[in-house]
């Protein structure tokens, strides 16, 4: 809690006020993701849109002249960047490079996230040990009889003096727990299995603020690592914010977990939510962004009643960011900060400059939502070379393997800079990081033709509906993740974007009757529905990330602890990528008078030669810093490239 020593004036100018009113400001960071630095590790480059360390400089302003305040971080700071990933493999038992960075910041309390649990349960037990903060989750305990989480709490009552508008003091009590997704259970059971137990987010709720409601909280802050979704209540939620907001007791909350911004104006108005006030509920609402891009400010004014204790009057709240992107110029990096990580920095850098092999062309992800991608080719040869050696000798030998990959840097809430893009020559570990971003394991499915189409169904659920004789129909769904966009490399298929989608983003089955995946075939021959087929894929995905059909449980015949990001700096060293000749490949059915409109980066202008017979015209800028590229979906033959020795530039993608 810091204190100012001069009065200042509260936010609240149209309200009524008291002398004895109380403002309290609630400042709170989310999904930082080792984004320590105003630093792009993966392009090796400063960069104006991300880093906690430009976020200090929002914290400390907005804590200048107000006399009390809170600072939270809400989950998902341990995995994300190569410099995670290298505090990951120190064995020397130096405090985390995030910890020393929230020990400069002062931190009141911290949330865990999902990704918390990627690099394992030691190093984030080590983590928990030595912070000299609460660390809290309300929904995930150890196991009877395991000891790992012992120091992790489900909540905290923060006992505060907060000086009114007067200066005189008070005493006031802020109760604050975290929840987060329980299917972090299914993501990284490698890692949980046996070890930990998760809850539902709601009930989990629901008991905490009970808890510090008998212990007698005056308010409670929920730091819910879960995102604005359905409004309706439902046993295990991934996203769940805005039913949480509607528990009794509940009197701000910080969301995350899906790299967005609220309150906004991209956010459609409901019935319960505000996006111009942040209200949600009536209850105030920030979700800050991804990296380090934004901070969440929730301003309070309390008064007190006889009868009822300490209320809140009136509240505000907003997301703060720390670069406009129609501007050049960005919040400045704290010094202090900075100071404080500059060694681990320097560290970094040398790790991911390490040379690893040479690339004989380039790839990037600017076309990889329109095209096929030579770099899921170069991770899903990596996942397919691996599941074969592992199954050598078994019964499952002699049966077809096929290889899922899906780009996991599209822009999207990442922003125009968030693409993949490795040059062709000597490229080093952080190219290699740039293609196979998060820290997944091989993992291995048994599915027969019919389940793999379903599958691929899933992932076609990117697309909106496109109709004939229209031109300029916006392509993609910008609520589906690109990171569920598979992509199945030893098959061949079209996309018919006129047809519904099959299935709802969750997984749940839309229209039984929607095929949009046509023209399926398996070495030349269309692929029976009874086929078996072997399919290398991420431990995420086989574990049921993204709401695959037909993922997890009984079709799981592999759970590797190889990490394909390994794998795949392997196979450059060696030099055996592979480009073209790789059997099938993806396109959008054409679609008779119809033309479609995709946002990406804008250096996809300059990596457009890679694809000559990609039917495109750059439309202009878009908002959010991207540009703006049309699509001709009525042209003769296919509208994409695909490897061929007709073709060898299409896969370039």
């Amino acid at each position: 809690m810091k204190r100012g020593k001069t009065l200042t004036l509260h936010p609240f100018k149209d309200a009524t006020t008291d002398p004895s009113h109380v403002h309290l400001r609630v400042l709170a960071t989310s999904d930082i993701h080792g984004h320590l630095l105003g630093y792009d590790y993966f392009h090796d480059r400063p960069s104006l849109s991300v880093g906690l360390s430009r976020v200090a400089t929002l914290i400390r302003r907005e804590r200048t002249g107000c006399r009390n305040s809170l600072l939270f971080d809400n989950g998902d700071f341990l995995q994300g960047t190569p410099l995670t990933d290298l505090a990951a493999r120190q064995e020397d038992h130096a405090p985390h490079p995030v910890l020393r960075a929230m020990r400069v910041l002062g931190y009141d309390a911290v949330a865990l996230g999902n990704h918390e649990f990627n690099h394992g349960l030691d190093l984030l037990d080590a983590f928990i040990a030595n912070a000299p903060f609460p660390m809290l989750c309300a929904n995930i305990r150890p196991l009877p009889g395991r000891s790992g989480l012992s120091g992790l709490r489900p909540h905290a009552l923060l006992r505060r003096r907060l000086c009114g508008l007067d200066g005189k003091m008070h005493d006031i009590r802020i109760g604050v727990f975290g929840v987060l997704p329980p299917q972090v259970l299914d993501w990284d059971a490698a890692i949980l299995g046996g070890q930990v137990q998760a809850r539902d987010i709601l009930a989990a709720a629901r008991d905490a603020v009970s808890a510090l409601r008998d212990r007698g909280a005056d308010l409670v802050i929920a730091l819910c690592h879960s995102g604005i979704g359905p409004e309706t209540p439902a046993a295990d939620m991934e996203n769940a914010a805005v039913p949480l907001a509607a528990i009794d007791g509940v009197d701000a909350v910080i969301a995350g977990h899906l790299h967005d911004v609220f309150p906004g104006p991209h956010w459609p108005k409901r019935d319960v939510i505000d996006p111009a006030t942040g209200l949600i509920h009536g209850v105030p609402m920030v979700m800050p962004g991804f990296g380090g891009s934004h901070l969440a400010r929730i301003d309070l004014l309390l008064a007190h009643d006889p009868d009822r204790g300490w209320q809140i009057r009136k509240a505000r709240a907003d997301a703060l960011p720390v670069h406009e992107t129609d501007s050049r110029a960005s919040t400045p990096e704290d010094p202090t900060l900075c100071a404080e990580v500059a060694a681990t920095h320097g560290a970094v850098l040398a790790d991911i400059r390490r040379p690893v092999g040479t690339m004989p062309r380039p790839v990037h992800s600017y076309f990889s939502l329109v095209a096929d991608d030579a770099a899921l080719h170069l991770i899903a040869e990596a996942q397919r070379r691996h599941v074969e050696a592992m199954l050598a000798g078994s019964p499952l030998a002699d049966l077809p393997i096929l290889s899922a990959a899906a780009p996991m840097k599209c822009g999207g809430r990442g922003g125009p800079e968030n693409f993949t893009d490795v040059p062709s020559g000597e490229i080093a570990l952080r190219h290699i990081a740039d293609m196979q971003h998060f820290p997944n394991e091989v993992s291995a499915l048994r599915l027969t033709g019919a389940e793999l189409a379903d599958w691929l169904e899933m992932s076609a659920g990117l697309f909106r509906q496109i109709y004939p004789d229209r031109p300029d129909q916006m392509l993609h769904d910008p609520a589906f993740p690109s990171y569920n966009f598979d992509v199945i490399h030893g098959v061949c298929y079209e996309i018919d974007v006129t047809a519904p989608p099959r299935y709802e983003r969750d997984g749940r089955l839309r229209d039984p009757g929607a095929r949009r995946v046509v023209n399926l075939r398996h070495e030349g021959r269309p692929v029976a529905p009874d086929a078996i087929f072997i399919l290398a894929t991420n431990s995420f995905r086989a574990a049921g990330g993204g709401r695959f059909p037909h993922a997890g449980g009984r079709h799981v015949i592999l759970s590797d602890r190889a990490r394909i990001r390994d794998l795949l700096c392997d196979q450059v060293a060696k030099g055996e990528s592979t480009w073209a000749g790789a059997p099938g490949g993806w396109s959008l059915r054409p679609v008779p008078g119809a033309s479609v409109l995709f946002d990406t980066g804008p250096i996809a202008r300059e990596r457009r030669i890679h694809l000559p017979h990609l039917p495109l015209e750059e439309v202009g800028p878009a908002p959010g810093g991207f540009v703006r590229f049309r699509l001709h979906l009525d042209r003769n033959g296919r509208p994409h490239g695909l490897a061929s020795p007709a073709a060898p530039d299409y896969i370039a993608g």
